[in-house]
């Protein structure tokens, strides 16, 4: 084209009067590699446009797997997150209903019952802080039922003690 349409511009110079022979250049040489040279761009711009369709193809399919890894991994960590709170709780709930059932025995005057084990350190500290609640109580229970049949400054058995006993031998 470009040679095409150098040659017809040196024609028009040549005889500026009379174009003739500068229009048949154009016909002939420079309309026809112009044509040449767009039906080239606009086979460029197609290929191009191709090669367009074809990385945009790849970025949406790339990026629904992006979509599915990302789903796949939320779902994946919801449901770890549940398991482990699950577990958690577990670990927890099942040691405080043993603590529950240990208190509601000492508060019905019993003291000899097993101490619940396991658990977390937490319940474990709450689980020992009742035992020694327990043996708090026990202690200080048997050392008024010892005031309350014995002597204090002798040891020996008082009135009460010697009552109890007489009713307990009637009874029998």
């Amino acid at each position: 084209f470009d040679s095409a349409f150098t040659e017809t511009v040196e024609l028009i110079e040549l005889d500026p009067d009379d174009p003739r022979d500068a229009t048949k250049a154009m016909v002939e040489k420079t309309m026809p590699a112009l044509e040449t040279m767009l039906a080239a761009i606009n086979d460029l711009v197609r290929a191009q446009a191709a090669a367009a369709d074809e990385h945009t193809a790849e970025l949406t399919a790339a990026q629904e797997t992006s979509k599915r890894r990302i789903l796949f991994l939320g779902i994946s960590g919801a449901l770890v997150g549940f398991l482990l709170s699950w577990l958690i709780a577990r670990s927890i709930a099942g040691p405080l209903g043993q603590t529950v059932q240990f208190a509601d025995m000492i508060a019905g005057g019993r003291f000899d019952g097993i101490l619940p084990s396991g658990g977390p350190r937490e319940v474990q500290a709450l689980t020992q802080a009742f035992d020694r609640m327990r043996a708090g109580i026990a202690s200080r229970e048997e050392r008024i039922s010892e005031l309350a049949y014995r002597d204090p400054l002798t040891g020996l058995p008082n009135r009460s003690l010697f009552t109890d006993r007489l009713r307990q031998a009637i009874a029998n």
